[in-house]
């Protein structure tokens, strides 16, 4: 019993991970950032006149204003909030306040669009997992503004807190999150394995999000959502594959010694793609549909 303690805590707690925990800060800096470029929603009266306004049932934390959608005001605020706090959290300043910020304006924005939604997407998911395990990270200690604050008032050199838990488990969300992903796609209900992927449904989310909003279809979508020869051979592989990469994820986040010779290259590249991945952008409209 000792010895499973001793590799317990050995794993989550067995290292410091100052760098690890600073890059994967601005690792999810970045993808906020470019979360904002790729789907500016510009503002409480463009959100009005895009999405249908009739349809909005609150979800999440949104239910705590009630039946009705928040003020244009508390909208735009978050818009506002939403752009400043992860340039914030990129470069360090009040970094952990920084980082709640940009959570949960972020988290707000997205279930404000999702309330308009008959149905809960996920879409958006992995990001706030991710960032959800790395919530309490004792972030700023190193290469940020507020490590440089900290030097010029202890003079001394200062003593780092343990971050490296807060690291692995929000790549275990991640993980975990792939891993159900995969699954139940593998499984579909009582028919076929992977039929899921065989599905029309996979052709419908290539264009449902430009009908919602009433977006133009991208003109390289159209020969996709015209021929199901092209969406079959680019939904088959994509959406298992996509998910398969969980599980080995999973992998890493559970192999210590393999750490050591793997994580860094792409433990932090992959929150930046996943990033990229969940954003709905024209660019990426053919491939995000796990």
């Amino acid at each position: 019993m000792l010895t499973l303690y001793g590799k317990l805590t050995g794993y989550w707690f067995g290292r410091a991970g100052v760098l690890s925990t600073e890059v994967c800060r601005m690792a999810l800096a970045l993808v906020y950032i470019v979360m904002n470029v790729r789907n500016d929603l510009g503002s409480a009266a463009h959100i009005r006149r895009v999405y249908p306004v009739a349809n909005y049932e609150p979800d999440g934390i949104l239910m705590v204003f009630g039946p009705t959608i928040p003020s244009d005001g508390i909208i735009d605020g978050m818009i506002l909030l939403s752009k400043i706090f992860p340039w914030l959290l990129l470069f360090g300043f009040f970094s952990r306040t920084s980082s709640w910020a940009t959570f949960l304006t972020h988290l707000f924005l997205r279930t404000l669009i999702e309330s308009f939604s008959t149905n809960w997407s996920h879409g958006f998911n992995v990001v706030f997992l991710a960032h959800l395990g790395f919530l309490f990270a004792p972030v700023g200690q190193l290469g940020s503004v507020d490590a440089l604050i900290r030097r010029r008032r202890q003079g001394a050199q200062p003593t780092y807190r343990n971050g490296w838990w807060s690291v692995l488990l929000g790549q275990w969300n991640v993980a975990l999150m792939f891993f159900s992903a995969f699954y139940w796609k593998a499984l579909y209900n009582d028919k076929p394995p992977f039929s899921w992927a065989h599905w029309e449904n996979m052709r419908n989310h290539l264009f449902t999000r430009y009908e919602w909003t009433g977006d133009p279809l991208p003109g390289y979508l159209e020969p996709v959502v015209a021929s199901p020869f092209l969406w079959f051979s680019s939904s088959s592989p994509s959406s298992p594959c996509s998910s398969f990469t969980g599980l080995c994820y999973g992998y890493f986040s559970v192999r210590p010694s393999s750490w050591k010779r793997s994580a860094y290259p792409w433990s932090w590249a992959l929150p930046i793609c996943i990033g990229f991945r969940s954003s709905p952008s024209s660019w990426t409209g053919t491939i995000s549909l796990g």
